[in-house]
């Protein structure tokens, strides 16, 4: 898009043209092992060093939550991309003054997922027990979310609307099966929640993945033959690699 842009001729303001550019600082949020002074450093070279006036990206909440500082203590406008945590949108309704620079294009905020997900569920488990009833029903939901900030609201979301308040007609979370792991897991440690929903009789499994744990968790499900279905949030299932 900037290529394109600056090669009609950028943009006119006011009987001036302007064209972009773009530097890249690498804030490390992707580490399991997160050091959020990284991101903080990064944010500042790309402020008091490379003196940009626009800054988009951002996907982890712990490292945003640093390192849009810097952006608002420089009144940078701050467009993310990745976020969900609803305490960023809940900063510029609480404090405005302060984060008014501070956009999100996407995705939904966390508490808004789960009502996706609450949803989709809702119709998805209908049809299959429409379909499937004769010989079983959908009845026990278990649910593996990463141990992030971002899967908090998401999580409270499932398990208030669909264990109590029942809200997804004969389904529940059993007690063991709403599971949140620390995502520096191995594939042992996979292999042991998973088969925890199995043993528990899950019948469909919601991850709230972002993460590499999606991969492991599928690997695990192809491998193991788990006997549930999993619908839910998987980021990693976005890349064409994933289905390869």
């Amino acid at each position: 898009a900037i290529k394109e842009i600056n090669e009609a001729g950028g943009i006119d303001i006011n009987g001036s043209d302007y064209y972009f550019g773009y530097i890249m600082e690498d804030t490390d949020e992707g580490n399991p092992n997160l050091v959020t002074s990284r991101g903080v450093a990064a944010a500042e070279r790309l402020v008091y060093d490379r003196g940009i006036q626009f800054a988009i990206g951002g996907f982890r909440t712990e490292a945003v939550l640093a390192y849009q500082e810097v952006f608002m203590d420089n009144f940078i406008i701050f467009m993310s991309v990745g976020v969900a945590t609803d305490i960023f949108t809940d900063n510029v309704k609480n404090y405005y003054s302060r984060y008014k620079y501070f956009f999100r294009a996407m995705p939904n905020n966390s508490t808004s997922l789960g009502g996706m997900i609450f949803y989709y569920l809702a119709w998805q488990v209908a049809v299959l027990n429409a379909q499937y009833g004769a010989t079983h029903n959908i009845t026990k939901v278990g649910i593996l979310a990463e141990d992030l900030s971002w899967t908090i609201s998401t999580v409270d979301f499932l398990n208030l609307y669909i264990d109590t308040l029942g809200l997804i007609t004969g389904c529940s979370v059993p007690t063991g099966a709403s599971i949140r792991y620390d995502i520096t897991l191995s594939a042992a440690d996979m292999n042991t929640h998973m088969q925890t929903f199995e043993d528990l009789g899950v019948d469909l499994l919601i991850p709230v993945i972002s993460a590499q744990g999606g991969i492991m968790m599928m690997d695990n499900y192809a491998t193991a033959q788990r006997p549930y279905i999993i619908i839910g949030i998987d980021v990693q299932s976005q890349l064409d690699t994933f289905w390869a």
